[in-house]
């Protein structure tokens, strides 16, 4: 992942899991500005269409 200020690279410096919805949030911090910033990684329903529609867009098994 690059900083949303300087484009550098971050690292995750804290995650937290909540029990109830599974989400798992993470602090990251970049190498080279300092700045913090959180994530939140999310369980979705693989039937979801719009989901598939951007995995396919996206996924890079479809380049080529």
């Amino acid at each position: 992942m690059i900083c949303r200020k300087c484009k550098s690279q971050v690292h995750t410096i804290d995650v937290v899991q909540n029990t109830d919805t599974n989400d798992i949030y993470r602090k990251k911090k970049c190498l080279s500005c300092g700045y913090t910033f959180y994530t939140v990684e999310k369980v979705v329903k693989f039937h979801d269409r719009k989901f598939q529609e951007n995995w396919d867009k996206y996924h890079r098994d479809n380049e080529e």
